[in-house]
């Protein structure tokens, strides 16, 4: 199943829970003195209002979308075992960035899984890389025993949307399984049905808690904006 892949650290629907519970206390402790009214200052009153709402909206705005993301870290749907699309990320000079090597860590078990499964690495060179984010991807997993053969490049893209849509026009099926790190696999999977695939998300655990944090905040802001864009 695609939740064994990459082992995620909680079921997303426990994550978008535990996200729902926190918010909640938050939202109590923080309104409840804002509740209290004072006739004899109206203004303040009025201020308290205007206050409570815009702090609402904003909270909203970080509740709901952290919700959808946690609920699909666990992964999306069975594994073709056919083609497998490996999202890429930052190089650090020539070497894999720790999420990116969790991401070739999870896509390595998968290949292995599936021996007979295709892979595509995707992701150009940025200008203080030495090289591609899909060459560096190419050379860790050959490094790691995989054959070579069964992998192709995708080294021109520099976003998500175009990873997905240069691959789009590699490919005859539009069934693939998509692997990236646990938290980007909404949007992911967003762009993927946008670009006219039928994925199936394949999660790589993002650990420790200290990198996760940090980029599940991006992730929320990286999914407002594609979602108005």
């Amino acid at each position: 199943p695609a939740h064994q892949i990459g082992d995620p650290k909680l079921p997303g629907i426990a994550t978008s829970g535990f996200a729902l519970l926190a918010m909640t206390c938050f939202l109590f402790a923080f309104f409840l003195p804002l509740c209290y009214t004072d006739k004899k200052h109206e203004r303040v009153n009025l201020m308290k209002k205007i206050l409570c709402i815009v702090a609402i909206v904003l909270i909203l705005a970080i509740l709901i979308p952290a919700c959808v993301i946690a609920g699909s870290m666990d992964g999306r749907g069975e594994p073709t075992g056919e083609v497998l699309i490996v999202l890429g990320t930052t190089v650090n000079g020539t070497e894999p960035s720790p999420m990116l090597k969790q991401r070739l860590d999870a896509a390595a078990q998968y290949l292995n899984t599936y021996p007979e499964a295709v892979c595509i690495v995707t992701g150009g060179k940025g200008d203080e890389n030495n090289l591609s984010e899909a060459q560096c991807m190419y050379n860790y997993l050959t490094a790691a025993g995989i054959d070579g053969s069964r992998i192709t490049m995708e080294d021109r893209a520099t976003t998500t949307v175009e990873n997905l849509q240069n691959v789009r026009t590699m490919l005859d099926t539009n069934e693939v399984d998509i692997l990236s790190s646990d938290f980007h696999l909404y949007r992911a999977g967003l762009i993927a049905k946008e670009a006219g695939f039928i994925p199936t998300l394949i999660p790589a655990k993002t650990e420790p808690l200290s990198l996760l944090a940090p980029w599940f905040i991006r992730e929320i802001v990286a999914l407002e904006l594609y979602l108005i864009s």
